[in-house]
């Protein structure tokens, strides 16, 4: 196995469990806005705030996994993408976790403070 392929793979294992979880919360969080305003809960800029974290979820995802299709495929700068990819793959393990957990976060204060209004 080369070296592009072997990045390739790791940019798919990246690219594709994080655009499950940012299509996940893309569903999610439009059926959660009703309840949070049923119970009155203050939702101010936390919705926005997990929109923002699925869009940066889905373009760091699509970068992926367009980085591993190259690594696969027959380019004629695979050196090019192979230094991209790597790049990316490293961004995309520092950066995904603290992403996932401000959305994480952005969903469930709501919640947070609603009980603490009580």
């Amino acid at each position: 196995m080369t070296k592009y392929k072997l990045v390739g793979i790791l940019n798919f294992f990246f690219g594709f469990p994080i655009l499950l979880l940012a299509l996940s919360f893309f569903f999610v969080i439009p059926k959660l806005t009703p309840l949070y305003s049923e119970f009155g809960a203050n939702t101010s800029g936390n919705i926005s705030t997990s929109y923002l974290s699925v869009v940066v979820l889905l373009a760091i995802s699509a970068v992926n996994i367009f980085f591993g299709i190259k690594g696969f495929s027959n380019t004629q700068n695979k050196d090019a993408y192979f230094n991209y990819s790597l790049i990316t793959a490293i961004v995309t393990f520092l950066l995904s976790g603290t992403i996932v957990g401000l959305m994480v976060i952005s969903v469930i204060f709501p919640i947070y403070n609603l009980t603490s209004q009580l």
